[in-house]
């Protein structure tokens, strides 16, 4: 039941925040440096609370994927990790999409629905993938003025982008196991 109730807190959490006129009230009222900030606290909440749950969700399978799609998949997310990374400042991948943050998601969720084919990654990842494609209409009709400030791309942030999001899918595909309970290390090495 945590599983479930992380993806509709989360989900919740984002219709607030495609509700524009609630959004710009509270972020007149607190500033939006704040804003973000209990934003993605918020969300990281969410997901540490699937987390959590995720073991206690009961597994069927669908399908068992070749190896490699799972090799595929391993491939495929260093790029996620650093359009996420990319998503939270002045990166110059935002020249070419508005929507970083969406496509690492779709990234990532297409990658994990080519690995796994059980009951749980098809909710989670099937869930994600639904999520981030119908974000991005919604946020494209939003007006341009929006109070989100506008920031002017830097390749010193490129380069960190690049760095931290490398590090950070090193350092989650060697927890992995460890962190969800599925060991992903196993399928690089063959």
């Amino acid at each position: 039941m945590g599983l479930v109730s992380a993806f509709a807190l989360f989900f919740l959490l984002h219709v607030f925040a495609f509700k524009r006129n609630a959004r710009a009230q509270l972020i007149d009222k607190i500033g939006y440096p704040v804003y973000r900030l209990g934003f993605s606290l918020c969300a990281f909440a969410c997901v540490y609370l699937g987390v959590v749950s995720w073991n206690d969700f009961p597994v069927y399978y669908f399908y068992e994927p070749p190896l490699i799609l799972k090799q595929v998949h391993i491939a495929v997310m260093p790029i996620a990790f650093y359009l996420w990374v990319a998503a939270r400042g002045p990166s110059h991948v935002k020249r070419f999409t508005q929507h970083p943050m969406l496509l690492g998601i779709i990234l990532w969720s297409c990658g994990h629905l080519l690995a796994n084919g059980d009951s749980r990654s098809m909710l989670l990842f099937v869930s994600m993938l639904l999520f981030a494609l119908v974000s991005i209409p919604i946020i494209n009709q939003r007006p341009a003025n929006d109070q989100t400030p506008t920031l002017i791309p830097s390749w010193k942030f490129d380069l960190f982008a690049v760095s931290l999001g490398m590090t950070l899918y090193l350092t989650i595909a060697y927890y992995h196991g460890n962190l969800m309970g599925v060991p992903i290390i196993q399928y690089v090495t063959q």
